[in-house]
């Protein structure tokens, strides 16, 4: 056991020993949240990058750990959820102030373990958004964000994502910027990367949740990428070729973000013959699913407006 009572004492310490502390269990459970705290704020200095890296390391084995003594209570270890969020809070503040590729690098125990704990992988997304808040650039927030992204993609199974519970769907949420907009459609680390979200849809194959995740984030972060994001949740209807992958939340904001543009006056999707062909193949699907303003919806966008 690591001695900690130079700490206690307010002595000198060893850099070696503070580097090689399990800040998941005692003692080092007690000065854990300074030591993060002097670590976000000191991202370039060499003891910080040695914890933090041991932390980005330990963090799986915490996941594996809880996972394992889930169905076992009483067997063994299990790490307070606390401990946790701790890691994941501090890491990720750590990795955002740090370069695309060395965050990358700091959090690549994290990737690799992020297909067999998505949950648990879903929560870092969460918080590497929320912890980017407005501040721009947010080059090093979208390089993690695109590999996430791309191992998810790889991996992505349509019958396993909509299972009900299912963890890969709280993953593919995140990853769709599932956070809680209220009614902010605006999101300034978004300009200039929106292309990385369409690109993301459309590797995936067509699932129910995917359609979910994609309308709330098009009514939300994503609606200056609209009308032109139609095109590709059009195709992606087209490839699923059945409208029943649209489930209640998805009609609900697809029906919002169509009201808007109808009613709003935006006349690309009249004029444009890609954009009003993309608008009424998603209208169908929406009448085809049971919606019934859906039905006016498109009767107005085929009604020519008045001159």
């Amino acid at each position: 056991m690591v001695d900690l009572l130079f700490v206690i004492n307010r002595g000198p310490g060893d850099e070696a020993q503070i580097a090689s502390v399990d800040f998941g269990r005692w003692p080092g459970r007690v000065i854990a949240s300074h030591v993060f705290a002097i670590a976000v704020q000191n991202p370039s200095d060499p003891l910080p990058q040695q914890v933090m890296k041991r932390c980005a390391g330990i963090l799986p084995t915490i996941w594996e750990t809880n996972e394992r003594r889930g169905s076992h209570r009483g067997e063994g270890e299990r790490f307070d959820p606390q401990v946790v969020h701790d890691f994941v809070d501090a890491l990720c503040r750590f990795v955002l102030r740090l370069e695309p590729d060395e965050a990358r690098q700091f959090l690549d125990p994290v990737f690799a373990a992020a297909p067999r704990f998505s949950e648990q992988a879903a929560s870092m997304v969460t918080w590497l958004i929320l912890h980017q808040g407005d501040r721009v650039p947010a080059l090093t927030l979208w390089h993690l964000w695109q590999r996430f992204a791309d191992d998810f993609a790889v991996n992505a199974d349509a019958e396993k994502v909509d299972e009900e519970d299912s963890d890969d769907a709280k993953m593919l949420r995140e990853l769709f910027l599932g956070v809680d907009w209220a009614e902010q459609r605006d999101w300034l680390p978004l300009h200039g990367e929106t292309q990385r979200i369409r690109s993301f849809f459309m590797r995936l194959p067509p699932t129910e949740r995917g359609f979910e995740c994609y309308a709330y984030y098009l009514a939300k972060a994503g609606t200056p990428t609209l009308p032109d994001a139609l095109i590709e949740v059009s195709a992606k209807l087209v490839e699923a070729s059945s409208p029943a992958l649209l489930n209640e939340t998805a009609i609900f904001y697809f029906e919002e973000i169509l009201t808007r543009l109808i009613y709003g006056g935006n006349c690309r999707i009249r004029n444009e013959v890609a954009l009003r062909h993309a608008a009424l193949g998603i209208l169908d699907a929406l009448v085809d699913s049971g919606s019934s303003p859906s039905y006016k919806l498109r009767d107005d966008f085929l009604t020519p407006p008045p001159k």
